[in-house]
């Protein structure tokens, strides 16, 4: 397993504790790491990650601001 595909499984692990329907995925060729989901409105909601990020806080702080994004349809309104 790479850095990187071990980085992803521990961020999938992380944000769905948050949100657990999320998926992550390696992105930009495997420089990011997005994660996301559809919000109540079936719009995509989604959370992006470059390399210098990828850390358990990072990871936490990610979940949060989805589970945020989720619940207002990424508005900051409010």
């Amino acid at each position: 397993m790479t850095n990187e595909q071990k980085a992803l499984q521990i961020a999938q692990e992380i944000v769905r504790k948050h949100v657990p329907t999320a998926r992550c995925e390696l992105q930009d060729y495997g420089h990011q790491i997005g994660c996301g989901d559809l919000d109540a409105w079936g719009n995509i909601q989604d959370v992006k990650l470059r390399r210098s990020h990828w850390n358990e806080d990072s990871f936490n702080h990610a979940g949060e601001v989805l589970k945020r994004k989720l619940a207002t349809g990424g508005s900051t309104a409010g």
